[in-house]
């Protein structure tokens, strides 16, 4: 009995964790007008890619919405922002993208990394010491007979911050084991 209890009491006990890893990006922020624009920039990641369980991009900033003659009547114009990371290694993508609502103002969106299917990359590409964020930010694609634009919808970026979820391991004191075998001795 007592040497299931220890081995149940191991396999809950393993020496693991999460961690986030932030990365501010400095050179992404800035207007991006309503004619697109797309900004890139390079990132020094030094730790074993093997251990990336995922990333995420923060954007912090405030958009304003455009206007844009639809069949006849002004309609709603929103922006649209996406991040890229392109996995070197398979040639695949990472992207993460989100289309604005048609309110506009402030906005502080975090949006998770997700890969092609028809390329699936992997995280081996930080394995060479980080890589490149590429951002964009354009007007929504817009379905019917659409234009003249009233006038163009705009994001100013304050913030970019790629975060990156990292699992690793957590060092144990010699003293820990020494006290769960005294508890069943």
């Amino acid at each position: 009995m007592r040497t299931i209890l220890v081995l149940i009491l191991l396999v809950f006990a393993l020496p693991c964790a999460a961690e986030l890893v932030e990365i501010p990006l400095t050179t992404l922020p800035g207007v991006y007008p309503g004619t697109g624009a797309e900004r890139t920039e390079d990132f020094a990641f030094l730790m074993d890619p093997a251990n990336v369980l995922g990333a995420f991009v923060r954007i912090v900033g405030v958009e304003t919405v455009g206007v844009i003659e639809c069949e006849g009547s002004p309609e709603p114009y929103p922006m649209e922002i996406g991040a890229y990371l392109r996995d070197e290694t398979t040639g695949g993508w990472w992207s993460a993208y989100k289309e604005f609502a048609e309110a506009g103002g402030a906005f502080d969106v975090t949006l998770a990394f997700t890969g092609s299917i028809f390329n699936p990359p992997t995280w081996d590409f930080l394995g060479g010491g980080g890589g490149t964020l590429y951002l964009y930010g354009a007007p929504v694609a817009v379905v019917g007979i659409c234009g003249p634009v009233l006038s163009a919808p705009s994001a100013e970026i304050s913030e970019v911050t790629l975060i990156i979820d990292m699992a690793s391991t957590v060092n144990t004191e010699p003293s820990t084991w020494s006290t769960l075998k005294a508890v069943y001795r």
